[in-house]
């Protein structure tokens, strides 16, 4: 995972380690990758599959723009 996150310079986020699961299925998500952006309201957008380069930060615009 350390390696992942450096690769892609995404030390500025915080990333979760569930090895057993249970967050993921809290989120909805079966299978990775996958991106669960939680915004100060709460409110939860899931990304299924690989969001990356750019795709990363355009989500994350998008979400901020709200």
């Amino acid at each position: 995972m350390q390696e992942f996150v450096a690769r892609h310079a995404l030390e500025g986020m915080l990333q979760a380690v569930d090895e057993d699961g249970t967050l993921w299925a809290r989120y909805g998500v079966s299978y990775q990758p996958a991106w669960v952006f939680i915004d100060e309201d709460g409110d939860v957008e899931v990304h299924a599959g690989g969001l990356y380069g750019d795709a990363i930060g355009e989500a994350i615009d998008a979400l901020l723009a709200r």
